[in-house]
């Protein structure tokens, strides 16, 4: 994964063991200011898929007080063509662990969901406490 950074964008380019593109991941620091959501970009730039953060008020409550040792952490939902294929589960722990559970339709990759995940876990992940920075 291979992160380019925009005026207020984030954009993730997805590779597989020969260098070929998989895909695009696209954050917005403006939609992720509420909660977190994530767009799965087809290797034409095509809007395929996004990934969304199940509950706003734990999102809000997270950017007060932190995750507070796993309660707070956030659930996602991933849709595609308007239909929900699947989930992102947190584990309600101190630990970062994460469960994928989806039914991939043809046009979407399996390894650009997991890259979903791996991307949410390492460049939006939760802190300890909101002013934290590592």
């Amino acid at each position: 994964i291979n992160r380019r950074m925009g005026l207020f964008a984030y954009r993730f380019i997805v590779r597989d063991a020969n260098q070929e593109v998989l895909g695009y991941l696209k954050m917005s620091s403006m939609s992720n200011f509420i909660r977190k959501q994530w767009w799965i970009l087809d290797t034409q730039g095509k809007t395929i898929g996004y990934i969304v953060e199940d509950s706003m008020l734990k999102s809000i409550v997270r950017r007060l007080v932190g995750h507070l040792w796993g309660f707070f952490r956030g659930d996602f939902t991933i849709q595609s063509q308007g239909v929900t294929i699947g989930h992102i589960k947190s584990a309600r722990s101190p630990f970062n662990r994460m469960t994928l559970e989806v039914n991939c339709p043809p046009e979407l990759d399996p390894r650009l969901l997991f890259s979903c995940v791996v991307a949410l876990n390492i460049f939006s992940r939760d802190r300890w406490y909101p002013f934290w920075t590592s």
